[in-house]
C-alpha cells in the first residue's frame, strides 16, 4: 500500500492475502448483505502497446461493473474495473462479459479455475470522499482500499482487474 495511507487504517488481512479471491463475495460477506453487479461500461480497445503484466497487444475489453446492494435503496458498495484479453476467456465466460458481473464472479460461476496475483505496489487506502462512486452512507471516517490484481488461467494471464471496496469499519446502515 502507499504511504499515503491514512493513519491508523489496517487493512483486512484476508484480503490482502488472497488474490483469489472474488471481491463480490468479500463484500457480501463483510456487510452480511447480497449485491449484485451492474455494468457501467464496457468498450474494446483494438490496439495497445504490451506491458509486463497482461502480455499482449489487444484488442482488449475494458469494462467498469459497480457493485450494489441488493437491496433498496440499492447502495453502491464497491466499483470493479478490467482490462481483459478476451481471446483467453473460455467461449462461455467471453459471452457473459455484457453482463453486469465482475470477471472474478464470472469465472468462479463458470468453474473455471484462476488465479489472482495481488499487485501490492499498486493498491491505495482513501477516505471515503475521493472513491470514484458515491460512498456517502459511509461513516464519517469510512476509508476504501483499491486493490490491483493479475488474473491467470493455467498460468497465462487473461486480465488486470482493479477493485475499489469499502474496508471492514465501513458499515452498511440497516435498511429503512
Amino acid at each position: 500500500m502507499s504511504a499515503d495511507e491514512p493513519a491508523g487504517v489496517v487493512v483486512p488481512l484476508d484480503l490482502v492475502a488472497v488474490g483469489t479471491r472474488v471481491i463480490a463475495d468479500h463484500v457480501e460477506a463483510e456487510f452480511g448483505r447480497p449485491v449484485v453487479g451492474r455494468l457501467v461500461s464496457q468498450d474494446v480497445i483494438p490496439r495497445l502497446q504490451p506491458g509486463r503484466r497482461l502480455r499482449t497487444s489487444g484488442p482488449v475489453v475494458h469494462r467498469h461493473v459497480r457493485l450494489v446492494d441488493a437491496q433498496p435503496p440499492h447502495r453502491h458498495v464497491a466499483a470493479c474495473w478490467a482490462l481483459i484479453a478476451p481471446d483467453r476467456l473460455p467461449d462461455a465466460v467471453r459471452a457473459e462479459l455484457g453482463s453486469g458481473e465482475p470477471l472474478d464472479r464470472l469465472l468462479t460461476r463458470h468453474g473455471v479455475p484462476w488465479r489472482g496475483e495481488l499487485l501490492t505496489d499498486e493498491g491505495l487506502v482513501s477516505p471515503a470522499t475521493e472513491a470514484s462512486l458515491d460512498l456517502s452512507w459511509l461513516e464519517p471516517a469510512g476509508v476504501v482500499v483499491e486493490l490491483a490484481r493479475v488474473v491467470s488461467i493455467g498460468g497465462e494471464p487473461v486480465a488486470i482487474l482493479i477493485d475499489e471496496v469499502p474496508l471492514r469499519s465501513s458499515a452498511l446502515p440497516a435498511p429503512a
